[in-house]
Formats: structure tokens, sequence, C-alpha cells
């Protein structure tokens, strides 16, 4: 199953895009490591990181991402990681939505909309294309997710915002990769309560 089916209904898994699409970016944590457990069972103390996974050409490799030196792409793994922890639909669009929009240069209106519409009273939307962009979506600026239609809209949207943020994260590991360390197979990253230090 891709990233996402186990939170986007069923019925909406095709029609979001995440059906098709081949995830790159995959196993993301939510909090920081400070340790990694070495091939010959050592620990060794390293620099607060984000980590993940990332298929490249067919390889699958395991990052870690030094968060003081790379903010913006730590950040962005640490709130993928947190995406996937958020137990609310409004929150994971939330979540997912911070991290799409440090990544893309232009985010799209679609998702923009989207999110103003579930933030806002409809009485305070004003921008015209956003306002333009809710209607076509929900056929009003008020998003009810009581509402069938409006619940397989947010689900189609949170799908396709899931796609475009994984594109654009693997785009963004990539081009750093020469900066970012590629753990060996016998290396484990780890947290605090997860090693004993003498």
């Amino acid at each position: 199953m891709a990233p996402g089916g186990n939170m986007i209904p069923e019925r909406y898994v095709k029609a979001s895009g995440i059906e098709a699409h081949r995830f790159r970016v995959t196993e993301p944590w939510h909090r920081p490591y400070e340790f990694l457990r070495q091939r010959d069972g050592t620990v060794a103390i390293i620099d607060a990181s984000a980590y993940c996974v990332l298929l490249l050409c067919g390889e699958k490799l395991r990052l870690l991402v030094d968060i003081a030196r790379q903010p913006r792409l730590g950040q962005a793994i640490l709130d993928l990681g947190k995406f996937w922890f958020e137990s609310t639909r409004l929150g994971k669009y939330f979540t997912l939505y911070r991290l799409y929009e440090s990544l893309a240069p232009r985010p799209d209106l679609s998702f923009s909309a989207v999110r103003h519409g579930l933030s806002h009273a409809s009485a305070v939307l004003t921008r015209p294309k956003t306002v333009a962009e809710l209607h076509r979506l929900f056929g009003s600026t008020e998003v009810d997710l009581r509402l069938p239609t409006h619940q397989r809209v947010f689900y189609v949207q949170l799908g396709k915002m899931l796609v475009a943020t994984d594109t654009l994260l693997a785009e963004a590991l990539q081009h750093a990769l020469p900066t970012l360390r590629i753990l060996s197979k016998g290396e484990r990253p780890a947290h605090p309560w997860q090693v004993q230090l003498s």
C-alpha cells in the first residue's frame, strides 16, 4: 500500500493520485535523533538530525540531515514525520500544507484555498482567487466536512498535496545529497531512551 493509503478512505485513493505515485521519501520521524548505533554496537553522539529513507534509482538511501546545517530540509523531514503521527484530518491537512508551503516556490492555489476555507469563516474570505477556487471545488466558500461531496474534495486534495510534497522533498534531498549522511547497513539512528551510555 502506498504511503497515505491508510489515511485516505479507499474510495478516494485513486482520485487523489497516491495509488499511481511511487513515493520516494519514506520512514520520516517526527523527532530528531541524537545518537547513532554503529556497526560494531557502539553508540556515537551526533548533532540533532532528521531521518528518512530516500528511494533513488531503485536504491533505498537511509539519510540523516543535520538540522543545524540544513534547518529547512531537516524541519521538512520532521514535519513529514509529524504528519504521519497527526491523528485528526484537519491537523493532517495543516501539517502537510505547512511542509508543502516550505518547499513549493509557488504553492498550488487549490491547496491553499482549501487551507483558507478550513481555517477561516466564509465572511472573512476576501481574496478573489481563493474565493473563486473554493467555489470551483466545493460550490461555496463554506467547507463542511460532514457533507460527502466536501469530504471527497478534501481527501482528493490531501492526497494530491501529499504526492506533490513527496516529489518536492525528494528533489530537495537529492540536490542536498552530497552534504547529507548516508547510513551504512549496520548503522541505526537512536534516541536517548534507546541507548545506554556509560
